[in-house]
């Protein structure tokens, strides 16, 4: 399966650089979508060391995310179902 990522609209590692994010650090992506075009880049960067929690009200989109990161071998990427608007 091919995702899109996002990355011709906004350059991750950018946004990395300017917030910040280091290797073994703790960063969320509320809201976060169905291409995890931020949450795979982070894992990458984060390392096995860091977490990413991946925030979505969507049951499915946290399931297709967390079924690409089993399949990638991504093991510092956890799910979170919650209503971020509450």
């Amino acid at each position: 399966m091919v995702y899109h990522s996002g990355n011709n609209l906004v350059d991750p590692y950018a946004i990395f650089s300017r917030a910040h994010v280091a290797p073994g650090m703790h960063i969320a992506d509320l809201g976060a979508g169905r291409t995890g075009h931020l949450i795979f880049p982070a894992a990458k960067l984060l390392g096995e060391q860091g977490v990413v929690y991946e925030v979505d009200i969507l049951k499915d989109v946290l399931e297709e995310i967390k079924k690409r990161a089993q399949m990638e071998g991504f093991v510092n990427i956890h799910e979170v179902w919650a209503d971020i608007e509450r």
